[in-house]
């Protein structure tokens, strides 16, 4: 015969409108950061034809958009022990803001790619340090059941903002790239 221990039920502080705030521009930066990541996948031929080079070459701004991921990604936290993670993500948004105007006006293959490095950079640091800013954010500390308190709200809110550009960035990059645009 076995036996449950009852578990305390500790509820986090309610959600005021700054932490929503905080994790709706959470949401809005997963969806900026997605939607640069998977652009070129949509326009390699247009990129291509306007550097002058290969669709395979360039296609490796992805590889190397994924390969800088690769490395800083499991290393951010080492490199930054002590600093504070939100800031940490206040720079990942300047970096890839930075990195996405290089891109914009890169003429060259190189300068594009060395764009492109930086954009990894702040990708694989957004990830790796936003979960846990979230859930700081939404008060994670008690159950309800089997479920964290505060677990649910901080993922739907940075996740969705990998969803959305998923299902419709792609095509709204594509739509902008189609003949009278206003691009």
């Amino acid at each position: 015969m076995s036996s449950t221990a009852v578990l305390p039920v500790v509820a986090p502080p309610p959600l005021t409108s700054r932490s929503y705030g905080a994790l709706v521009s959470m949401m809005l930066m997963s969806f900026l950061l997605v939607t640069a990541e998977f652009l070129p996948n949509g326009v390699l031929t247009e990129m291509a034809d306007e550097l002058g080079v290969t669709v395979g070459q360039a296609g490796q701004t992805i590889t190397v958009t994924a390969f800088v991921g690769l490395l800083v990604a499991p290393t951010v936290g080492m490199v930054f022990p002590r600093w504070d993670r939100r800031s940490l993500l206040v720079y990942t948004a300047v970096a890839a803001g930075v990195s996405n105007l290089a891109v914009a006006v890169a003429p060259n293959l190189a300068l594009l790619l060395l764009s492109r490095v930086l954009l990894g950079a702040a990708i694989s640091t957004f990830w790796a340090m936003s979960i846990t800013v979230a859930a700081a954010i939404a008060g994670v500390g008690g159950l309800v059941g089997n479920v964290i308190v505060g677990a649910v709200i901080d993922r739907t809110f940075v996740l969705f903002g990998v969803v959305a550009p998923l299902a419709i960035g792609a095509a709204i990059v594509a739509m902008l790239m189609l003949p009278g645009s206003v691009i």
